[in-house]
């Protein structure tokens, strides 16, 4: 693959970054497992545009990167080269991601769903979801376990088929 075609966007992804830049609050689903506890795949995420509004640190922000989107939390703001950079982290990541520059903030987390309920994310993390988020970026044999436990739960079915599937892959 090309580098000119790595780094070319997906059109969801122009079509989400242009939406937010144009004022329009967007609603996605989440995917990974860096944000854990505070956002678990397959939430329902609200997005409220940037809009000129500066993120305060604790808040959950979508950035937009060349190829993908990353929702992280900002954990602080610095100058670098006499401009401003966002420098954010996932909750279970233990190294923080590189800076950028402020317009590639797309927006702002305002609304979680999950399996029937809303949370307004905290910007302020409890002691029990750093402690959880630690133990789940360290070790991938937990973070597995809590994934496999959470899809048996809402499947309520048997693990057995579950596991199967699971060594299979």
């Amino acid at each position: 693959m090309s580098e000119a075609s790595k780094a070319r966007p997906h059109p969801k992804h122009a079509l989400a970054a242009e939406a937010l830049r144009a004022g329009h609050t967007l609603r996605l689903r989440a995917q990974g497992t860096s944000m854990l506890p505070s956002i678990w795949p397959g939430d329902l995420l609200t997005v409220f545009p940037a809009g000129g509004i500066d993120p305060q640190v604790g808040d959950i922000v979508l950035v937009g990167h060349e190829d993908r989107f990353v929702i992280h939390r900002l954990i602080e703001t610095q100058e670098a080269g006499g401009r401003k950079c966002l420098v954010t982290r996932g909750d279970s990541i233990s190294q923080e991601d590189p800076p950028v520059p402020p317009e590639q903030l797309l927006g702002t987390v305002v609304k979680i769903e999950r399996a029937g309920r809303v949370f307004v994310p905290s910007r302020h993390r409890s002691l029990t979801n750093r402690i959880a988020g630690s133990a789940l970026g360290r070790s991938v044999r937990l973070l597995n376990a809590v994934l496999l436990g959470r899809r048996w739960f809402k499947a309520g079915a048997d693990p057995e088929p579950l596991l199967a599937q699971e060594s299979r892959t």
